[in-house]
């Protein structure tokens, strides 16, 4: 099972919201990851590849916003986000 464009365009609608109401970046970045751990529950994969995925997303529609998501992936080692692109690669997701 992978994560439907759906669920992240809503994503990133709530973002975007949370951005015009000039909520506090960190505020912004929990909402991200609270929303990944439940996917992660839901369709079994890892919180750091969901955020991946959030990220590729939101860089094709809308850039500005990307660095909320960059934020939760620049605090992983290298070696995860090397898993997290293999396994993208391997369930045939773009980056």
């Amino acid at each position: 099972m992978t994560l439907h464009e759906r669920s992240c365009r809503r994503a990133l609608d709530k973002v975007q919201a949370m951005r015009d109401d000039a909520v506090h970046p960190a505020k912004m970045q929990r909402y991200l990851s609270r929303w990944a751990t439940w996917w992660k529950s839901v369709i079994q994969l890892e919180q750091l590849a969901l955020i991946y995925r959030w990220v590729s997303f939101t860089s094709r529609f809308q850039p500005g916003s990307v660095w909320v998501g960059q934020g939760l992936l620049l605090s992983s080692s290298y070696y995860d986000l090397s898993v997290v692109a293999n396994h993208n690669q391997e369930a045939g997701l773009s980056s």
